[in-house]
């Protein structure tokens, strides 16, 4: 009979912010339900050797504007010592808002050989980089697109 092996253990740190005033937001994940949601994900993927970390680091009520608070100096002060091989987020714009910052911060994952993961859908996550009223152009664009192809198909008429 043959024995499965034992997945390396891959050590996980989980990181969770929220801003004062995202907790007033409807619709905005809590520290908890970030935590929680990170927590089922690596669950799922214990049998690749993926560890549960004992605690997560915690931002409340810092901005989003830079990587300078204190939970994620921690974090990347662990990913430089080698005790972290693996970095989970909830949604994307947990780490940063500022995407020369996001390149900074993915530049040290990849200079630790540290995984980062995003746990909710990436679609739901990217609609802050691109500013509102380029979306609002587009759309605009799309309508006209589309009101110009209704006009082109023919006329039907029916006939008595």
């Amino acid at each position: 009979m043959r024995v499965p092996k034992t997945p390396i253990p891959i050590p996980c740190a989980i990181y969770a912010r929220a801003s004062s005033t995202e907790d007033e937001l409807p619709g905005a994940a809590s520290i908890i339900e970030q935590v929680i949601a990170m927590r089922a994900f690596i669950i799922q993927r214990a049998f690749l050797g993926w560890v549960y970390p004992p605690k997560a680091y915690e931002d409340v009520g810092y901005s989003d504007s830079s990587l300078k608070r204190p939970a994620m100096k921690k974090l990347i002060a662990a990913m430089r010592a080698g005790k972290v091989k693996c970095v989970i987020f909830h949604t994307l714009d947990r780490v940063t808002l500022s995407v020369p910052d996001l390149q900074i911060f993915m530049d040290e994952c990849r200079n630790c050989g540290v995984l980062m993961v995003i746990v909710s859908p990436v679609t739901t996550t990217l609609s802050w980089l691109w500013p509102s009223s380029a979306r609002n152009k587009m759309r605009a664009r799309q309508r006209k697109a589309r009101k110009a192809r209704l006009a082109q198909r023919p006329k039907l008429t029916r006939s008595r």
